[in-house]
């Protein structure tokens, strides 16, 4: 079968001659394949592309009778290939990264809404304070005196100013338990 023409292939190959694509795909695939290598840069995705021609070569097989020359036809239909399977994978990765941030988005939106509600929950215990455990808890943490100023600016011993500051900060621990629980 070597001495058919590629013509006398297309003519069997046209009328479902199984041989004769047996032989296009002796003579061509290694051609294809070889061509879609260089393109695509990945021998595995070449073989893909390779067995999507040949695959839609034999389902096509009827209509074949314009073609002139098999060896432009299947370098059209590698060309072709590769350009879709560019154009898929550009899709893919425009999708996936548009996904990725989207997914970025919503967490960080998560992350501001969770440190809200934690702000929230802290600024409410604060608020909910014995007075004088709050007032120590404030000096210690928003002005950051240490319990010997705390204790000498409110006239009392610095044990006592390290017992509120303590207990404020048990106080803000169980609020937050309750809502990361």
């Amino acid at each position: 079968m070597d001495g058919l023409s590629d013509n006398s292939l297309l003519v069997a190959l046209e009328r479902g001659e199984r041989w004769a694509y047996e032989e296009v795909f002796k003579r061509y695939w290694l051609k294809v394949r070889r061509f879609l290598t260089v393109v695509t840069g990945d021998k595995t995705v070449s073989e893909d592309l390779a067995q999507n021609i040949f695959m839609k070569l034999w389902l096509h097989r009827g209509t074949l009778s314009g073609v002139i020359s098999l060896d432009s036809y299947l370098y059209a239909m590698s060309r072709n290939e590769a350009y879709d399977w560019f154009r898929r994978t550009s899709s893919r990765r425009k999708y996936e990264n548009e996904e990725a941030l989207m997914e970025e988005f919503l967490c960080n939106m998560k992350l501001d809404h969770d440190m809200e509600v934690i702000e929230n929950t802290v600024d409410k215990c604060i608020r909910s304070m014995p007075p004088q455990r709050r007032l120590c808890y404030e000096m210690s943490r928003k002005e950051h005196l240490t319990a010997e100023k705390i204790a000498s600016r409110l006239n009392l011993s610095r044990r006592t100013v390290e017992h509120h500051i303590s207990l404020g900060i048990k106080d803000i621990r169980n609020s937050l338990g309750k809502i990361l629980n």
